[in-house]
């Protein structure tokens, strides 16, 4: 965000709204910024303050359905939509782990969304929500909730990569293997993702054209201008490693049935014929002429 700005002649400040901190109020007052950007929409009384202190622009970056300010949309639910359609892919229910941090709510519940959403337009149930701790006991817990349910749980989409790394230790600590009983997905790629056990899929994100986005939009309306309609392409992809389980058309048609985290497996009976009985030894000899004759009849000594 400090470099898209700043290509823009434009300082970007950073300010903590936390309890602890200087009242907002003061800031206005202090450093009069031409705009102003928060995670979520702001108060009456924030608004008005700003107001009076000559800020021009005032945008929520994620507000809720009130909107009662400029808002620049910042996609989150494509970030579930993607988890969701890889999983969706060898699973046949989902799950998500929310975060226990209220705080990070305005993020988690647009990719929530983004979940429930690809699992109405695919026919699948409703995604499992649990809420999932940064503690591995805790983190069990959801794990053995997941794998309890009927039909159980065997794909999750965690609101982040943290998330789903403790989605993993959880599963560790039940004995389960991942991929094999329960694959995960994050998101933001962090840098313990590539080494996580298993290594962790995860959803990546372009920030640098989310800040672009942001920095083009905040210029258009400090000029008067227009904002562009709509949310900002910021390239979502998936980043995949190794931990989802094969598909179901890779599976081997010796069995069938279930074959989520704990499920049992029951084998069948192979459906194709089976092979011809092997021919009994046999040696010959070329006679003259061309003819074949058959040679006496020797133990056959197979090297």
């Amino acid at each position: 965000m400090t470099t898209a700005f700043a290509r823009h002649k434009l300082t970007f400040v950073v300010h903590p709204a936390a309890p602890a901190t200087q009242p907002l109020s003061e800031v206005w007052k202090a450093i009069t910024p031409a705009a102003v950007l928060a995670l979520d929409e702001f108060s009456d009384a924030d608004a008005a303050a700003m107001q009076a202190a000559g800020v021009r622009v005032i945008v929520a970056m994620h507000a809720s359905a009130r909107k009662r300010w400029r808002e620049i949309t910042t996609p989150e639910h494509p970030l579930g939509a993607a988890q969701a359609r890889h999983l969706a892919r060898t699973h046949e229910r989902l799950g998500y782990a929310y975060p226990d941090d209220e705080r990070v709510g305005v993020f988690a519940d647009p990719r929530l969304e983004g979940v429930r959403e690809v699992c109405a337009e695919l026919g699948l149930p409703a995604p499992d929500v649990r809420t999932v701790p940064l503690d591995p006991a805790a983190a069990a817990e959801a794990v053995q909730g997941w794998l309890a349910a009927d039909p159980p749980v065997t794909g999750i989409c965690a609101f982040n990569d943290e998330i789903a790394m403790a989605v993993l230790a959880g599963a560790a600590r039940l004995g389960r293997n991942c991929p094999r009983d329960l694959a995960v997905v994050g998101v933001d790629d962090v840098p313990g993702a590539a080494v996580a056990q298993p290594p962790l899929t995860t959803v990546v994100r372009d920030f640098d054209v989310d800040a672009e986005h942001y920095a083009r939009n905040i210029m258009a309306a400090l000029k008067g201008e227009r904002l562009p309609a709509g949310a900002v392409d910021d390239g979502v992809r998936l980043k995949i490693r190794l931990n989802l389980r094969p598909a179901h058309a890779e599976r081997s048609p010796m069995w069938t049935g279930a074959a989520g985290c704990g499920a049992a497996r029951s084998p069948t009976r192979d459906p194709r014929p089976a092979p011809p009985p092997a021919p009994r030894c046999r040696r010959s000899a070329r006679g003259t002429g061309g003819r074949t004759r058959a040679a006496r009849r020797r133990p056959c000594r197979r090297g």
